[in-house]
């Protein structure tokens, strides 16, 4: 994640995923926000917290492999069922572990009940990648970051778009 944002020569991937989960925080009343590599981990962010504390939490994430369904397998493991949409930012690390994650994100979906739960998945500084099932209207790639995609995902997840 200290890759610099696509387009940007001095964003890291890592300062922009923290100021997106710095606004979830803050305008989500409900959120779960964690980091992942290889993974899971808990990232403590409180609606007043900093973006150099929030940025320093996410340096301090254990590295290790991208496994980008881990999520929503964390999500069942943990009895979470109440999840709508799961945002994913990452810099262009997309890997597959042992479940590709629209397969995880149908796993989770049979196991909730809910038939509508959302994948985003932002490629900060990639130039191609696909995660989604494109024959899945609930399922959302984004390459690169720029001021507009804010907007995209919140236009996405509430399903004007």
């Amino acid at each position: 994640m200290s890759q610099p944002v696509l387009g940007s020569s001095n964003i890291q991937c890592s300062t922009a995923a923290a100021a997106m989960m710095m606004v979830t925080a803050r305008t989500e009343e409900h959120c779960i926000i964690k980091g992942f590599s290889d993974e899971v981990v808990e990232i403590p962010i409180d609606p007043r917290d900093s973006l150099d504390l929030v940025q320093q939490r996410l340096i301090e994430l254990p590295a290790g492999d991208t496994d980008c369904s881990l999520p929503m397998i964390d999500a069942i493991n943990k009895k979470i069922k109440d999840i709508d949409v799961f945002v994913i930012y990452t810099d262009n690390e997309t890997g597959v572990g042992k479940c590709h994650p629209f397969k995880a994100l149908e796993c989770y979906r049979e196991y909730s009940g809910k038939r509508d739960v959302k994948l985003i998945v932002c490629g900060m500084s990639a130039t191609r990648f696909s995660i989604a099932n494109h024959d899945d209207p609930y399922m959302l790639d984004v390459v690169g970051f720029d001021s507009a995609v804010p907007s995209i995902i919140s236009r996405f997840a509430i399903g004007q778009i």
